[in-house]
């Protein structure tokens, strides 16, 4: 896939942060607005750390993006209305993804 100029390629957890984020026409600071999360964490994340699960369903949601195209690059990139806006299955993405 070729990313449009001024995109990074959804290689990366943070590639795919930011990607959204620029698609979805945000500055860092409205979309740490909209996940309820410090401006300079959203600066982290797309510098390379990666945050929790629940971080990132609050990210997913505040983007309208699926969680797993933003966790692993996996499927479309935007939400399916009955997944990641649904806080059950959301929360049950989150918990069979931790370590037993």
């Amino acid at each position: 896939m070729v990313s449009p100029p001024g995109l990074p390629p959804p290689d990366s957890l943070e590639n795919r942060l930011r990607r959204a984020r620029l698609l979805r026409g945000l500055s860092s600071l409205e979309l740490a607005a909209k996940a309820r999360k410090a401006r300079a964490s959203v600066y982290h994340w797309e510098g390379g750390r990666t945050p929790t699960m629940r971080t990132l369903r609050d990210l997913a949601l505040a983007l309208d993006v699926n969680i797993a195209w933003l966790l692993g690059g996996e499927g479309p990139m935007d939400a399916p209305p009955t997944t990641t806006k649904d806080p059950i299955a959301v929360e049950s993405f989150d918990s069979s993804n931790r370590a037993h």
